[in-house]
């Protein structure tokens, strides 16, 4: 449930995020993952210091109540490179947005 829970949230952030274009989306997403972090203190230290890390990645939405971010990295072998250099991730997982159809009745 928790789990669930949580990637409504994020993809519901991202989304809303992210949607300028049909065409950025696309391209957002096949770079852009969820991370969540061990814990409240690894969260806000990342929260404090991506600033430095700009030119791989891009938070796109951060999740305070669940310790984690939706970051779009400057590509896949970034994001991979990225989270294998950090001791502080529970998981990292691709963001597959997921965009509703809207019908208009008359």
């Amino acid at each position: 449930l928790f789990a669930t829970l949580l990637l409504l949230t994020l993809s519901t952030a991202a989304t809303a995020t992210n949607t300028a274009t049909a065409t950025a989306a696309t391209a957002d997403i096949n770079s852009q993952y969820i991370v969540k972090f061990k814990d409240d203190a690894s969260f806000q230290s990342f929260t404090i210091s991506h600033a430095s890390e700009a030119h791989v990645l891009n938070v796109i939405e951060t999740v305070p109540l669940v310790d984690a971010s939706v970051i779009n990295f400057s590509s896949t072998e970034a994001a991979e490179k990225w989270a294998n250099s950090r001791k502080d991730l529970l998981y990292m997982e691709k963001d597959y947005i997921v965009n509703a159809y809207s019908e208009q009745t008359p």
